[in-house]
């Protein structure tokens, strides 16, 4: 079975926020799309990539654009702290971030594998589907594959000028399109290549970066890595996580539910998840509690409405189990929160 790929939750905030600026609600958007707003808040979240497909449909469809993310990098301070971005806007030159990048971007997205290539003029940036994702290099791919380039640019790592050209492996969209997206990028564009990659100058990628913090960039790196290695050792964690928060607000999930969901059998699940020093109750209660945190934060949330989202009968129950969990009321941790902040 074949884990489905993912995003990192944050990464679209860019979207949310540029929404919000032209007038539009977000909040609206995400429902239609069938993404829950709540966990997007919590650190590590992650998305399946077919639900960002789906927002991105959503999304070009209320604007009538479907390369908005490609100015999206004007809202990159809503990326700020991101290891993958923190990592590539304080590396020596373009070159060293994208090599970087390569190599931890998966940590963002496990949908596309990166290389990079070069020759005397030349640095090329590959983007490849991963196997099982072949569906073709969607309007939501290519925003989402350039803004990380595009937002290092934004920063001040290289000027726009710097990109050759862009080499897309899908037919020329009319002329209409084609104009566009010309508009955008200042770049020669070029349709039906055998594959997608962003060509940038070989000098202009070794000129030092401003902002060049080689111990800042090289832990960044080495957090990523660990990240990355510690999310493939719980993909079942977080993928029961996940349909966890998606059942919630409809009652507490089960374990047999869950397991259906998975294809494999309850005991299967119980055995994969003690491999990993989880158990079924211990995740539920895990997510729940840093869900009641994250709705706490909110004063305008109910704990009434609270209790309803996090699947407890009634508020009562709720508010048993949060004292249980953090030694105190659910009322009087939101004072506490709102007196700190």
């Amino acid at each position: 079975m074949r884990t489905q790929a993912t995003l990192l939750a944050a990464w679209i905030r860019p979207l949310l926020y540029y929404l919000q600026s032209q007038g539009h609600d977000p909040d609206r958007l995400l429902k239609r799309a069938g993404i829950c707003a709540e966990p997007l808040g919590l650190p590590g979240a992650r998305l399946p990539v077919a639900q960002v497909r789906h927002l991105w449909g959503e999304a070009s469809e209320l604007t009538g654009n479907p390369y908005m993310g490609l100015m999206l990098s004007r809202w990159g301070d809503q990326l700020r702290g991101d290891t993958l971005l923190t990592a590539m806007i304080t590396s020596r030159d373009m070159e060293e971030a994208c090599r970087r990048m390569c190599r931890i971007s998966h940590l963002v997205c496990d949908a596309v594998d990166l290389s990079v290539e070069q020759d005397e003029r030349d640095l090329r940036l590959v983007y490849e589907l991963t196997e099982g994702e072949r569906a073709g290099f969607s309007d939501a791919g290519l925003n989402l594959a350039l803004l990380p380039v595009l937002t290092m640019m934004e920063q001040g790592v290289m000027a726009r000028s710097g990109i050759r050209r862009l080499e897309l492996n899908r037919a020329y969209p009319g002329e209409a399109s084609a104009t566009y997206l010309a508009s955008i990028l200042p770049c020669n564009i070029l349709y039906g290549c055998a594959r997608d990659s962003l060509v940038l100058d070989r000098l202009a990628t070794k000129q030092q970066n401003p902002f060049w913090n080689p111990a800042l960039a090289q832990a960044c790196e080495s957090l990523a890595l660990d990240e990355l290695a510690q999310l493939g050792k719980q993909s079942i964690v977080n993928r029961v996580t996940g349909l966890i928060i998606k059942h919630l607000s409809g009652g507490e999930p089960h374990q047999q539910q869950v397991a259906h969901e998975l294809a494999i059998t309850p005991r299967h699940l119980q055995r994969k998840l003690k491999q990993q020093g989880y158990s079924f109750s211990r995740l539920l209660e895990q997510v729940r509690r840093e869900l009641a945190c994250h709705h706490l934060s909110r004063p305008d949330t109910s704990l009434a409405e609270i209790a309803r989202q996090l699947g407890f009968q009634d508020q009562s129950n709720f508010c048993k189990a949060f004292k249980r969990w953090q030694g105190e009321t659910p009322s009087q941790y939101r004072r506490r929160h709102t007196l700190l902040h």
